[in-house]
């Protein structure tokens, strides 16, 4: 079996030869479409926004064996720096995020997530470093391992400014690898209804639970540019409908986000994907239409399931 590494096989390469570079989605967020990445027909890379071969790696969840010289083994183990936080730290940032009258607590509530689902999903207020400065930010934890003693901590940065500072980056979420982040998962699933983004996957995840569906609720942590490692997709249960945004804004080169992203899982998972359209009301002029403003705006489970039956195997 041949394990060897090769960066076509997880992001998307145009006929120039360019890709949106993993690790850049991970400083920026995961609307950040700029294709920064040369891909080489020999499979070498580069990022021309200066993302190393081991943070793009790293963002993918497919980091380099490191060597140690003999010496240094024998002598004092390396010690890597802390990506996670404590099941501690998480409780405390959604208790304090729960009590406060802030920013953070409104914009969330704007977008449909009440202050039960902020519970449920242990989403907090915390602070993280943006533009040379500590800025307020939501943090949305992710379990790491599967006794839940460590999470990984993703944040959203100040989304309510009107006016960010020069340098600002919309996420934090460096050392966080491309995987699945579940917001519902019955044992008895058969079936995973996915969305581009976490905001989407945990209002969707709520109303699937509200109803009792035995249908899985997910996301991926690196944004719809990046596929997970094949262990990560493995985890989602049975087929797997695709619901990424509609009426992406396109790239200068016609392609649109969504669409395209949707089409990139939709190869990884091979026959058990389908890709669904999110549903939209009739001449929906709202670019980038997605599973909160479906549900916002009056959608319901039922119509998903709908939306589910007439998806399309990728052609």
């Amino acid at each position: 079996m041949n394990n060897q590494f090769d960066i076509r096989n997880h992001v998307e390469v145009d006929a120039q030869g360019r890709a949106v570079c993993p690790a850049c989605v991970l400083s920026k967020g995961a609307s950040y479409t700029k294709r920064n990445l040369s891909v080489a027909s020999s499979g070498a890379y580069k990022c021309h926004r200066g993302c190393t071969p081991a943070e793009i790696r790293e963002a993918l969840g497919t980091p380099k064996n490191r060597v140690i010289p003999t010496a240094i083994a024998q002598s004092k183990p390396i010690e890597s720096a802390p990506v996670t936080v404590s099941p501690q730290k998480v409780r405390e940032a959604n208790e304090r995020l729960l009590k406060s009258d802030s920013p953070a607590r409104k914009w969330l509530n704007d977008r449909g997530i009440t202050d039960a689902m902020m519970a449920r999903y242990q989403l907090g207020l915390v602070r993280s470093r943006c533009a040379g400065e500590m800025m307020n930010a939501i943090s949305i934890p992710i379990h790491a391992n599967n006794d839940g003693t460590a999470y990984y901590q993703k944040k959203r940065i100040a989304p309510w400014l009107k006016e960010p500072p020069p340098g600002y980056q919309p996420w934090s979420q460096k050392g966080i690898p491309a995987r699945v982040f579940f917001t519902w998962k019955p044992a008895e699933a058969e079936s995973t209804y996915l969305c581009e983004g976490e905001w989407d996957a945990i209002l969707l995840g709520w109303h699937m639970r509200q109803a009792e569906q035995p249908i899985a609720v997910a996301s991926f942590t690196a944004g719809c540019g990046t596929v997970p490692p094949e262990d990560q997709l493995n985890a989602l249960p049975g087929k797997v409908y695709i619901f990424y945004d509609r009426n992406d804004k396109p790239r200068k080169d016609g392609t649109r986000p969504g669409d395209e992203g949707a089409k990139k899982v939709a190869a990884a998972l091979g026959d058990r994907a389908r890709i669904a359209e999110v549903p939209m009301p009739e001449n929906c002029a709202i670019a980038g239409w997605d599973v909160s403003d479906a549900l916002n705006g009056g959608f319901e489970i039922a119509d998903f399931n709908t939306a589910a039956e007439n998806a399309k195997s990728l052609e």
